[in-house]
């Protein structure tokens, strides 16, 4: 139980540190997020699979 409680701490932790602080979001943010991490994950396996 105590494993879970340090994971949740962790990751409330990082998700404060990325929007700072905020709760609300607008659903264009979240969208043009979602596609931002979809690219850099293109490109992290493009780079990966030359090697």
């Amino acid at each position: 139980m105590d494993i879970l409680k340090k994971e949740l701490v962790k990751k409330r932790q990082s998700l404060f540190e990325e929007t700072g602080g905020r709760k609300v979001f607008k659903r264009s943010e979240i969208e043009q997020k979602r596609i931002q991490k979809r690219l850099e994950d293109e490109k992290r396996d493009k780079a990966s699979a030359k090697i």
